[in-house]
């Protein structure tokens, strides 16, 4: 069911490695909308694991939860290995960094996250900032975001829930540990089952007693892959 969904929104399977699908997008065939549907897809995805749950428990199954991650940049593409065996797949740095987040939706306790520049590439889609990150292997910051919905299922209540977010935010970014712990507070006490901001309120109150130097670049360094 899964390797439906992402046939259905233009992707390619590489490979299968366990319980892990891989696959990427805009080759062979070309797709200006790559980015958008490989985020659509893992939507999608979440969606037909929930669908598939009242099956699993029908068969007395547990249900299952899935991870992933997703970026967008420059790799090889096409026949690697030797005359003894070849496969066709993606290799480089931009495909390690999409690996990296899959696993870093288990600190955050997400079950989507994209990098920036996934994020930059998709207008239809509603994201929500999660933090700015050094991802293990990497000497540079990266800015993460967890994709929630369409633009088209937007609701009045999805979009309060980002603006009191937003203010907790610009209230970060701007050290404003008091008024920023306040509004986390009521997040946390509105939203027990998201993780990321009972995280944000535990790092403000660290802040508060022990703030970060003034030229930090809010980058958190992260030692799990």
């Amino acid at each position: 069911p899964l390797t439906e969904v992402i046939f259905q929104y233009k992707g390619t399977i590489d490979k299968y490695v366990g319980d892990m699908i891989v696959a990427f997008w805009n080759d062979p065939i070309d797709d200006s909308e790559h980015a958008s549907n490989a985020v659509k897809t893992a939507l999608m995805m979440q969606q037909k694991i929930k669908e598939l749950a009242p099956v699993f428990s029908q068969q007395g199954l547990h249900d299952i939860g899935i991870r992933i991650g997703i970026n967008t940049g420059s790799m090889h593409v096409g026949d690697m290995g030797s005359k003894y065996r070849k496969a066709y797949t993606v290799l480089g740095d931009a495909v390690n960094l999409g690996s990296r987040l899959e696993g870093v939706n288990k600190i955050y306790g997400t079950k989507i996250l994209v990098s920036e520049a996934t994020r930059d590439m998709c207008s239809d889609v509603i994201f929500r900032f999660v933090d700015c990150i050094y991802v293990k292997g990497k000497d540079k910051p990266t800015n993460i975001y967890e994709p929630l919905y369409l633009l088209s299922e937007k609701t009045a209540d999805l979009d309060a829930e980002l603006k009191e977010y937003q203010k907790a935010k610009e209230l970060y970014d701007a050290d404003n540990w008091q008024a920023c712990e306040e509004v986390f507070a009521k997040l946390v006490e509105k939203y027990p089952d998201v993780k990321l901001y009972a995280i944000y309120l535990k790092r403000v109150a660290q802040y508060k007693v022990e703030p970060p130097a003034k030229d930090w670049d809010r980058g958190q360094r992260l030692t799990a892959k």
